[in-house]
């Protein structure tokens, strides 16, 4: 039997992708603060008091995407200082990196809200669990399957090219141009009366 934990398989964090991967590039605070110096910068060092600047720096994700997470309700808004400041918990940084580390192998916002629903339950059955990890394993066998046909019918159209060979003798653009003409629609029936070019100008016969 597995065992739901938030502290999911760990993945290598990307310095170049998604806004949750990038927070290195947000290591101030966007909470700018004009008065409560000393709380705020004592917050910024105390894991047990973190503003959303250092929560971001801990588990790897930008603040905005901490605010999107809290929004959409798969991360527990915090509690506020007096001055209306966010005061972040150790707990966020443990369920903000389970977010961070489902969102890398791919799981969907939806997937990754109710996996955290069964982690806060220890005693139920994995079961669920299981399905949703093996669910997302076909659907990413059937991308690679479409990647596979795309690919394949890519290799296609650059093995007929002629290495050298001018633009007008270039059998990649002909295939391309038969194709088009493949999909396009016959040419209206000028025997009729009435006949609409496509110009959209009616001819007599």
């Amino acid at each position: 039997m597995c065992e739901v934990s938030l502290n999911l398989v760990a993945t290598s964090r990307s310095s170049k992708g998604p806004p949750e991967r990038d927070a290195r590039r947000h290591t101030g605070s966007q909470d700018a603060f004009l008065g409560d110096r000393g709380t705020i910068e004592f917050m910024a060092h105390d894991p047990k008091r973190m503003t959303i600047g250092a929560l971001g720096e801990a588990a790897g994700v930008s603040p905005e995407t901490i605010r999107y997470y809290e929004k959409i309700g798969i991360l527990p808004e915090p509690s506020r200082t007096a001055a209306g400041y966010r005061v972040y918990q150790a707990e966020h940084v443990r369920r903000l990196n389970f977010i961070r580390r489902s969102r890398e192998l791919g799981l969907s916002l939806d997937a990754v809200r109710e996996l955290l629903s069964l982690a806060s339950d220890r005693l139920r059955s994995c079961a669920r669990v299981d399905r949703l990890v093996r669910d997302h394993i076909h659907d990413i066998d059937h991308k690679l399957a479409g990647l596979q046909q795309l690919r394949n019918a890519l290799q296609g159209l650059a093995d007929r090219c002629r290495t050298g060979a001018r633009i007008a003798d270039c059998r990649i653009l002909e295939a391309l141009q038969e194709a088009e003409q493949a999909i396009a629609p016959p040419l209206a029936d000028c025997g009729a009366e009435n006949c609409t070019h496509s110009a959209g100008h009616k001819m007599r016969s």
